[in-house]
């Protein structure tokens, strides 16, 4: 379609269509093209403030402008961290030092932008309009054509392409498939070429090309950040501690200070709970993230980069494309999990493809679509050191606090809530129930795990009204806090052990009563705790009391009797009560032979208890005793797949040898 424009030596306006998704610029019937149909002019106008915490960036930014020796520098980082405000912010300084400074802008948000804004740059800088009107119609290399004119063109100048994330739209092979991609860094040249991008992988950009990744604000500069735009919504502290609750992201820092600037400048309306200040958006944050983007919207508009629950939809949306289609769904579970620290581990194929949120997913799979969460900054590689061994170390991801946030409160999370919460589930306890805690490495394993198991937890009662069969669940998650409060326990943190023990025993005693096993098993925990802190008789009374209920309720021959019968005996022990003769001991090995019809390494432990009481009190049938623990000893060599005991039995047996001659060395002739 083709409109003239009246008046003397009117211009026909240019054709647009689609070559390789960009622009196809034609010619009027009279023969004279119409340019400038897009701007390349920086919007300098969006930058409403000073940019905080960026001085560094901007500095050297700045210098390599003014070298102007072709360089082609990229900004690199997550959406949100402000790589477009640092753009403008070069802009600005250039500016005011040369009003003349040629500076040409570029949005590569899309391909149709890219192509033409491309074609205005390159007739700004001096390519001849049919020479342009030709490579962009398809019948020459317009990159090769743009690069050419970029080479020659006199300098200094800068040339920005922002919002480069789809780097196909920038690659190799040009989208003419010619050889020659759009952007390189450039021969001979008196300009700089600065790129904005989500994607950070250097297969992306070259070799040569100068990186520079934008991290968030450090602390110091977010709360400036805020209050400059907000400073009548609260002290510096409540500032400092609402830019933390943000990650010190700068665009929810702005977002924030812009709203509650427009909040307080609005009277307010009765029905309408808004935030207006620090603390109110802190808790809207926390609580009710899903209203943020609402509130952003009073008195502006903003496009999906700008909106905390759509700009990262962005990037994955562009993963999909890519073909990682596993990418949305892991992000969406990662997110799940805690703001903490998440090991690699727990991305095992074999695990995840067993339910049905990743059925058929393979290693491979979760090794692209990780790598391709990492080069998007959606996700980033961290590394956990346990503080109480500086050996052990794991790798990890982490999400940023914002991220986070927008990803678990997307709607897809919460119409499949069960399966995302399932397979929190599903893998920490997977994981835990064969992890011990006997190597620095599984003890910082525990570390890690920590955070994400107590999360869960929390996440299940919280949900629990809108579970289907909420018992199931929380009896899931009461393994969970029995794991975290067993890891507590070993490390000396007794209190936070004790209310985690409790907090297990509640849920089941709720559910399963309280002499159910698994409510005594924890009962019976607590009760080992206490006496690790305190060995009082109060507590040893508490033991006989949970053993005496334990035959009451569950029979002399249950397990867990048995259990509670042999800690009795080793704590009367323990206080000089255990009698002469170990009848305590005696009771035990009775009941466990006749509960199991073979000696087990319960009963060799209450043998072996046996023999030192009887040799300690001088007792004539020590003798008899060692040689029942010696045949009982042979007896589970005979199915060693059984034993069950921390000590190799050829160990076992020579350590009971050896004791028993040092009885006799002890005995008269």
């Amino acid at each position: 379609m083709a409109n003239s424009l009246a008046g003397g030596n009117a211009h026909a306006l240019l054709q647009v269509g689609n070559v390789y998704g960009g622009l196809s610029i034609g010619t009027a019937p009279n023969g004279e093209p119409q340019p400038g149909l897009v701007s390349i002019k920086p919007p300098i106008g969006r930058l409403t403030s000073g940019l905080y915490g960026r001085d560094a960036v901007l500095a050297d930014l700045t210098a390599s402008a003014t070298r102007a020796d072709g360089a082609l520098i990229v900004l690199h980082g997550a959406g949100g961290y402000g790589k477009t405000a640092i753009a403008l912010g070069v802009t600005r300084r250039l500016w005011r030092r040369d009003p003349d400074f040629r500076v040409w802008w570029v949005d590569a948000s899309t391909g149709p932008g890219l192509v033409a804004g491309l074609r205005e740059v390159a007739l700004d800088a001096g390519a001849d309009l049919e020479e342009v009107l030709r490579a962009w119609s398809g019948g020459r290399s317009a990159p090769d054509l743009l690069n050419r004119t970029l080479e020659a063109a006199p300098g200094p100048w800068l040339l920005i392409i922002d919002n480069a994330d789809d780097v196909r739209l920038l690659e190799a092979q040009g989208p003419f498939g010619d050889g020659t991609g759009w952007i390189r860094a450039l021969r001979r040249s008196c300009g700089t070429i600065v790129v904005t991008t989500r994607d950070k992988s250097r297969e992306a950009w070259g070799p040569t090309a100068v990186r520079h990744e934008i991290r968030p604000l450090h602390p110091a500069a977010s709360a400036e950040l805020l209050n400059a735009g907000s400073p009548a919504a609260g002290s510096s502290a409540q500032a400092r501690d609402l830019a933390a609750r943000l990650g010190h992201m700068p665009l929810a820092l702005h977002l924030a200070g812009r709203y509650l600037t427009a909040a307080q400048e609005v009277p307010e309306v009765p029905g309408l709970d808004r935030p207006r200040n620090y603390v109110e958006y802190e808790r809207v944050f926390r609580d009710r993230f899903p209203e943020i983007d609402r509130l952003h919207r009073l008195g502006a508009e903003a496009d999906e980069r700008r909106l905390l629950n759509r700009t990262w939809e962005l990037s994955l949306d562009l993963l999909e494309d890519r073909g990682l289609h596993w990418a949305r769904r892991l992000l969406r579970w990662l997110s799940c999990l805690a703001s903490a620290a998440i090991p690699c581990f727990l991305l095992d194929a074999r695990v995840l493809a067993e339910t049905p949120l990743f059925r058929g997913i393979t290693a491979r799979d979760v090794e692209a679509t990780v790598a391709g969460l990492v080069n998007l900054s959606l996700v980033e590689r961290a590394e956990f050191v346990d503080p109480r061994s500086e050996t052990a170390t794991l790798e990890c991801v982490w999400l940023h606090p914002v991220i986070r946030e927008a990803n678990r409160h997307q709607d897809d999370v919460r119409d499949d809530l069960p399966g995302y919460l399932a397979l929190c589930l599903s893998v920490l306890d997977g994981f835990t129930s064969g992890l011990t805690f006997t190597t620095a490495a599984e003890l910082a394993c525990w570390a890690v795990l920590s955070p994400h198991c107590e999360h869960t937890v929390a996440w299940v009662a919280e949900e629990a009204g809108a579970l289907r069969r909420p018992l199931a669940w929380e009896l899931m998650a009461s393994k969970l806090t029995c794991q975290l409060a067993r890891f507590a326990r070993l490390t000396g943190a007794y209190s936070r052990s004790a209310g985690q023990f409790e907090a297990a025993a509640e849920v089941r005693r709720h559910h399963l009563g309280r002499w159910h096993p698994e409510v005594v098993a924890i009962r019976r925990e607590l009760a080992w705790l206490k006496w690790e802190q305190h060995p009082t008789l109060v507590v040893l009374d508490e033991f006989a009391a949970l053993a005496d209920g334990c035959r009451e309720r569950l029979g002399e021959k249950d397990p867990l009797t048995i259990a509670c019968l042999h800690d009795v005996a080793q704590l009367k022990t323990q206080v000089g009560l255990g009698g002469r003769d170990g009848d305590s001991y005696r009771e035990v090995i009775r009941l466990r032979g006749q509960l199991l019809g073979r000696p087990d390494a319960e009963s060799v432990s209450a043998q072996l208890a046996l023999v030192t009481t009887l040799w300690e009190n001088g007792s004539d049938t020590c003798e008899e005793e060692f040689g029942r623990l010696l045949a009982m000893v042979d007896e589970c060599a005979a199915e060693p797949a059984a034993w069950a005991g921390g000590m190799p039995l050829e160990v076992l047996r020579e350590h009971v040898v050896l004791l028993r001659d040092r009885y006799r060395g002890t005995r008269p002739d």
